[in-house]
């Protein structure tokens, strides 16, 4: 059953001055007048004024279309109140049906039933239901996407449309950022920022130098360009300077890492003001671990006369600290710049150099465990057998506690040395050796004939692996002075 609400406040007036009559009924019919007395009766309580008195009005025989709905009250005495008409559609509601189906398409209507399906449980609602649409096929631009859905009787709703755009996959990184007050330079040619290439830069903080402005509102512009070479919009921001700032003035305004190891690399940018000459060189000056620049360390510099990009080098074995700060210094004229609000961490840097491990003879092996001292850092090889490595190159990758890391190759081999004599007769000399070592236990020597001078043993006893004199040559000993022979192996080196 359908029904109505009905609220109803109604007031019979009296042009006498006496108490007001009760009203005692109240009637509704539809369209059509019965007659006084002969509508649809609401209960109601006797009273002068009713305010407020709901009904719940039976609309099950009214037609549907539009309808109306007539109200009117009777006092004591028999006289009836104006005749109030309200206007109302009545509506058949369908049978409810379960959602059974939905699809979706691009662009073009490929008809009722012919776009793609979206799989779902039917129900006479269907929230949240997640679709993945494939959009492979589609070109770049502009498109629409359609859905609909279907229910058990086979009718089907509204198409709803969504538009979007498809890009090319992989956006470019951004990979320069450059600002400017009042006046565009053009492109590429405004105050740099430095930063990390990346597809978004979120809540990104630039430093702004505004000395050397006028008391005035000014404009600043700020724009992007990606590694397609492609400039985004400039973005204007207005601001007021209340009294003119000195110049001249460098500030950094900008740095690309503040936590980093020895030997490290990044990018300072920087935005100076006032008037610098020719020859003029812009210096990146490093504190010491505390902050202080009584001492500074340059770690980077830019001949130039205008703001600009520095590249930076942190050094190999700098302290390790918390506190330090950076500023840019000009020569031409000479300006101090103002000390980075950045404070950055530093950590040295680990240091293992390349070398050698020497076995004797072939089929030897070497623990490389013994190579380099490692306490104190975590330690990565190429191989899992470190105790008993055979000839070959291997590599140590090493992190200190700051993950700062090292990789150092290491040659497993036998040593061998030829004798030139290409500055004297001394064995002692490394310069008589091709391999520019004096031998040592572990070298095969080879003595070649027709060197620049003979090979002579004098100043010191020498202990070989194994010695060979080629072609005529000869080792001679002075100053009873011996060569020891302490290699066993059953083939010597060829080379």
């Amino acid at each position: 059953m359908q029904k109505i609400i009905l609220i109803i406040t109604c007031l019979c007036w009296v042009m006498v001055i006496k108490a007001q009559p009760n009203i005692n009924r109240v009637e509704y019919f539809f369209n059509t007048d019965p007659g006084f007395g002969n509508g649809v009766s609401i209960a109601i309580a006797p009273s002068p004024n009713i305010v407020n008195a709901t009904a719940n009005i039976n609309i099950t025989s009214v037609p549907e279309g539009l309808n109306s709905l007539f109200v009117r009250s009777r006092d004591a005495n028999g006289k009836w109140s104006i005749t109030n008409r309200f206007l109302f559609i009545r509506t058949l509601l369908p049978a409810v049906n379960n959602i059974t189906g939905a699809e979706y398409f691009f662009d073009a209507d490929p008809g009722f039933g012919g776009g793609t399906v979206i799989n779902l449980t039917p129900g006479l609602d269907v929230p949240d239901v997640s679709v993945n649409t494939n959009i492979t096929n589609l070109s770049l631009g502009l498109h629409s996407l359609f859905i609909r859905s279907r229910d058990a009787s086979g009718k089907w709703g509204v198409t709803n449309r969504f538009l979007f755009v498809k890009a090319a996959s992989g956006l470019p990184n951004i990979t320069a950022t450059e600002y400017f007050i009042d006046t565009d330079p053009g492109f590429g040619n405004a105050v740099p920022v430095a930063l990390n290439a990346a597809t978004n830069l979120p809540d990104f903080v630039v430093n702004v130098n505004i000395t050397g402005l006028s008391a005035a509102v000014h404009r600043l512009y700020l724009r992007s360009r990606d590694a397609a070479g492609n400039w985004s919009i400039t973005n204007i921001y207005s601001f007021t300077i209340a009294a003119l700032a000195p110049t001249p003035l460098i500030a950094v305004n900008s740095i690309t890492k503040k936590i980093m190891c020895g030997s490290t690399q990044f990018n300072l940018a920087y935005h100076s003001t006032g008037t610098y000459n020719n020859g003029n060189i812009f210096s990146v000056q490093l504190s010491n671990a505390t902050g202080s620049f009584a001492a500074p360390t340059v770690i980077g510099s830019l001949a130039r006369t205008t703001s600009g990009l520095v590249t930076c080098t942190i050094p190999l074995q700098v302290p390790n600290g918390s506190n330090y700060r950076v500023r840019v210094v000009s020569s031409n004229p000479a300006v101090t710049g103002v000390t980075s609000d950045t404070i950055f961490t530093l950590f040295t840097q680990p240091r293992f150099s390349d070398t050698a491990a020497y076995i004797v003879c072939v089929g030897e092996t070497v623990n490389l465990n013994n190579v380099f001292n490692t306490t104190g850092f975590t330690v990565a090889w190429n191989t899992a057998n470190l105790v008993t490595a055979p000839a070959g190159n291997y590599q140590l990758i090493t992190s200190n506690t700051a993950f700062c890391q090292d990789t150092a190759q290491v040659t497993v081999s036998q040593d061998v040395a030829t004798w030139t004599g290409a500055v004297s007769s001394d064995w002692h000399n490394a310069a008589n050796w091709n391999s520019g070592r004096v031998p040592g236990v572990k070298t095969h020597v080879i003595i070649p004939g027709g060197t620049a001078n003979p090979c002579i043993i004098s100043t010191a006893n020498v202990q070989v692996a194994s010695i060979q004199a080629r072609n005529n040559a000869n080792v001679q000993t002075t100053n009873n002075r011996t060569l020891e022979v302490n290699g066993k192996c059953p083939t010597l080196p060829a080379n």
